[in-house]
């Protein structure tokens, strides 16, 4: 809500362009991020401004939680599926992407 009433009033305000952060996922409307983001980029893509949505994986920053499963276990734990390719990304190179677009 506050992310979709943010961007009405970026609207309000004549702001022409919306960069919205959104997940990789936000078309599973099943999961709980899907449900989440799809109604998120559902009310954007209502609010007659041009915009783009920048849908993102999980953070490599994120890994340094999994630090003590690594060295206590040799692995770590993740919501990810081995069998399926997934390529995490750096927050600095988000920030990068963003300024580009």
């Amino acid at each position: 809500e506050l992310v979709i009433s943010t961007a009405q009033a970026a609207r309000d305000a004549g702001v022409k362009f919306l960069l919205v952060v959104s997940v990789l996922t936000a078309d599973l409307t099943n999961t709980i991020f899907g449900t989440q983001f799809s109604k998120l980029e559902s009310a954007v893509s209502q609010l007659g401004v041009t915009y783009s949505f920048l849908r993102l994986p999980l953070f490599v920053e994120n890994y340094w939680g999994f630090k003590d499963t690594i060295k206590g276990q040799s692995t770590f734990y993740s919501p990810v599926d081995p069998e399926k390719p997934y390529t995490p990304i750096v927050v600095s190179d988000v920030g990068n992407a963003a300024a580009a677009i």
